[in-house]
């Protein structure tokens, strides 16, 4: 008779998949477990089958001892009372043959299951070891996630840098905008400024050419008993307090020339050179906050007409003015970043006259003729106007 065995329960550091676990399990650990609950429930089905094999020998033993017990009542029990435990012993032979057929079966079945047995512990050793790649791969992995976010914290920092700086460009544009503005309602009125001072100019050049026409009669008949010649004098004047000075304002206004008279050299970040051309207005030109004027050097700043390439640090170029002057009144000032002048240059340039006199007569006739040349002469006089 074939007696119940208590199921195997899952090993204690082993929990089911179905009962949830307190933490999210990888998909490597879950299939690991379900490996490990299925070798679970085969051991527990081949404990069952060794179970249903001891009983089946016990119930073997049991009908063995039975007919024993049953030939020696045969013995000495009468002819027809041995017919029935024939009968008996009969039915029990078949069940012997039937228990040792499912003995048979059952063995060659737990060799199976030894055999799938060993194929499983083969693949789990085979699954542990894949565990252990994949555990170090997570810790890899887990390292590059803190490099990235690494990487992340330091690209998230520079782009709140460059928002700042973004930022600063907007209001800076919005300055320039406003600025701009400005400057279009100025050159509107400018134009129409220029405007009216073309109309002067026309009415001006009209009456210049009637003048022409008056004096040049005059003039020729002048002109042979009087010679005159201008010369052009350029007189200039240069102080300076520190060890950078002026040397040269070009007389055609390409450049200007600085130098460094000292063993040492001059950082120039934030200087400024202020230009004064007669009665316009004030131009600066800075230089940038890095720039510095070596021991002994020079430096020569172009204008943006004059075309030269840039070249620092001995040749820099003012993109914002066209010429650096050629007015009769130019003053050049070099002004440190304390607002002080540390070198000043003034060109000033005056026309002188030689006269050379053919007699006395012509003496007599002088007055007459300087105030002709007061009133400008009308064939070196320009013939248009000319607005900034």
């Amino acid at each position: 008779m074939a007696t119940s065995t208590p199921s195997r329960s899952a090993p204690a550091g082993v929990q089911s998949p179905a009962r949830g676990a307190s933490t999210p399990l990888s998909p490597t650990r879950i299939t690991r477990l379900q490996e490990k609950e299925e070798l679970r429930h085969l051991n527990d089905r081949l404990a069952m089958y060794i179970d249903r094999v001891r009983s089946l020998e016990l119930e073997n033993d049991r009908l063995m001892l039975k007919v024993s017990e049953k030939e020696e009542v045969t013995t000495r029990e009468v002819s027809g009372i041995k017919l029935l435990y024939e009968t008996e012993l009969a039915d029990a032979r078949k069940v012997l043959d039937e228990t040792a057929r499912d003995r048979a079966r059952l063995q060659i079945e737990l060799g199976k299951y030894r055999s799938d047995l060993d194929e499983v512990t083969k693949t789990l050793k085979k699954r542990d070891a894949d565990l252990l790649q994949a555990q170090q791969r997570n810790k890899d992995l887990e390292a590059l996630h803190f490099r990235s976010e690494a990487e992340l914290t330091a690209a998230l920092e520079q782009k709140r840098n460059l928002e700042a700086a973004l930022a600063d460009l907007k209001a800076k544009l919005a300055k320039a905008e406003d600025a701009h503005a400005v400057a279009k309602r100025q050159l509107e009125n400018e134009t129409l400024m220029r405007v009216d001072f073309e109309n002067r100019c026309q009415s001006l050049q009209e009456d210049l050419d009637f003048r022409k026409n008056v004096y040049e009669e005059e003039f020729r008949e002048t002109r042979k008993r009087h010679e005159r010649s201008l010369v052009e004098v350029d007189k200039e004047q240069a102080t300076a307090t520190g060890s950078v000075t002026i040397e040269e304002i070009d007389q055609d206004g390409k450049f200007v020339h600085l130098k460094n008279n000292s063993d040492e050299d001059q950082a120039l970040g934030s200087w400024r050179l202020k230009l004064s051309i007669g009665n316009q207005k004030e131009m600066v030109y800075k230089f940038t906050a890095k720039y510095v004027l070596k021991a002994g050097q020079s430096v020569k700043i172009y204008s943006a007409d004059a075309g030269v390439a840039h070249s620092p640090p001995s040749v820099l170029i003012w993109k914002n003015q066209s010429s650096w002057g050629t007015d009769s009144n130019i003053k050049l000032s070099l002004v440190n970043s304390d607002e002080e002048e540390v070198a000043v240059r003034t060109v000033t340039k005056t026309v002188e006259s030689t006269v050379e006199e053919d007699g006395e007569d012509e003496e007599a006739e002088f007055g007459e003729e300087d105030l002709f040349h007061q009133q400008g002469d009308p064939r070196t006089t320009s013939t248009g106007c000319y607005l900034m």
